[in-house]
């Protein structure tokens, strides 16, 4: 299920491998990655669209709201990176737990 609304984006998944676990906690994990995936990309997406409209505002429109633009494209920016570290972590946790015989 997508997050806040967001589009959900097909995104490529770690399958496991022959004698590896599976079961809810695996599908939880594998929708968790999707649902973060698909932030990161909106994020992303917003953050260039947001940086583009201030260039091609900058010197047409007042320079605080051009300067409003690109805090919030930014913002958006950050919590790109952001989500990107939870999924790595994530990440980690899931081939440490999910993808080892011990």
């Amino acid at each position: 299920m997508a997050h806040r609304g967001r589009p959900r984006l097909a995104a490529p998944v770690r399958r496991a491998t022959p004698g590896t676990r599976s079961g809810p906690m695996r599908e939880t994990v594998i929708q968790l990655s999707s649902t973060l995936r698909a932030g990161i990309a909106s994020d992303e997406a917003c953050a260039a669209e947001l940086e583009r409209i201030a260039v091609d505002l900058d010197g047409r429109i007042e320079a605080h709201l051009v300067l409003l633009l690109r805090m919030v494209s930014r913002h958006h920016k950050v919590k790109a990176m952001e989500l990107r570290g939870r999924l790595a972590a994530l990440m980690e946790r899931y081939d440490t737990i999910l993808f080892t015989d011990g």
